[in-house]
C-alpha cells in the first residue's frame, strides 16, 4: 500500500505546466488534412467481465437513440467517475467518435470531459496537465476520425483551445503553447482547404 501512495505522490509532483503538445499542430492535424483516417474496429472491445453490462447498456441506448448526441456523452461522463472503467471509457469514446465523426460539438464534449473532472480553483497541478493532454488527444482523434475534417470541426478545435486560455490557473508558458497550437491548426485547416 505504501508503494501505491508513493506512486500517487510522484504523479502529483509532475511538472505543473508540463504537457506534451507537438509543434506541428498535433497528429490530428496531419490526418485531418486528407490522410487516411485510422480505422477503428467495429468488433466489440475486449472489456473485463465486470464492464460487459455497462457496455451493453451503452450499445442499447445508442441503437435506441441513434441521432442523440447528449445521451452517449452523459453515459461517457459516468465512466469518468470510476477509475476501474477506463477500458469502458475508451470503448465508449471511440464508439461516440465513430457515430458522430464530423460533429464539432461532440468532439468538443469528448475533449472537455476530462477537464470537467479537475477543480477550477487552486493552482495548476499534474491532474490539470493530464486532463488537458487527454483532451488534446481526444480532439486529435476526432480530426483523424473525420478525415478529411470539415471546417466546423477545425473551428471547434481552435475555439476549444482558445477557450482554455480563460482558465485562471493556466501557466503562461502553456497558454503560449496553446495559442501556437491554435495558430498551427488554423494553418493546417487552410492548407486542407477546410478553413471557415
Amino acid at each position: 500500500e505504501d508503494e501505491d501512495e508513493d506512486e500517487e505522490e510522484e504523479e502529483e509532483e509532475e511538472e505543473p505546466a508540463a504537457i506534451e503538445l507537438d509543434e506541428e499542430g498535433g497528429a490530428g492535424a496531419e490526418a485531418a488534412a486528407g490522410a487516411a483516417p485510422e480505422q477503428e474496429s467495429e468488433a466489440p472491445p475486449e472489456l473485463p467481465p465486470g464492464l460487459a453490462v455497462p457496455w451493453f447498456v451503452f450499445q442499447s441506448a445508442a441503437r435506441a437513440c441513434p441521432g442523440d448526441t447528449e445521451l452517449p456523452i452523459a453515459l461517457l461522463r459516468s465512466c469518468w467517475d470510476f477509475t476501474f472503467a477506463a477500458p469502458l471509457r475508451a470503448a465508449v469514446e471511440a464508439a461516440v467518435r465513430r457515430a458522430f465523426p464530423c460533429d464539432g460539438a461532440v468532439a468538443t464534449a469528448l475533449a472537455s470531459l476530462p477537464l470537467s473532472m479537475v477543480p477550477l480553483a487552486g493552482s495548476w497541478k499534474g491532474a490539470h496537465a493530464r486532463a488537458l493532454r487527454h483532451g488534446v488527444r481526444a480532439f486529435d482523434a476526432s480530426l483523424r476520425a473525420a478525415a478529411p475534417a470539415p471546417a466546423p470541426l477545425w473551428t471547434a478545435y481552435v475555439e476549444w483551445l482558445l477557450g482554455l486560455l480563460r482558465w485562471p490557473q493556466l501557466p503562461p508558458s502553456l497558454a503560449r503553447t496553446l495559442r501556437l497550437r491554435a495558430a498551427r491548426l488554423g494553418r493546417a485547416a487552410h492548407a486542407a482547404r477546410a478553413a471557415s
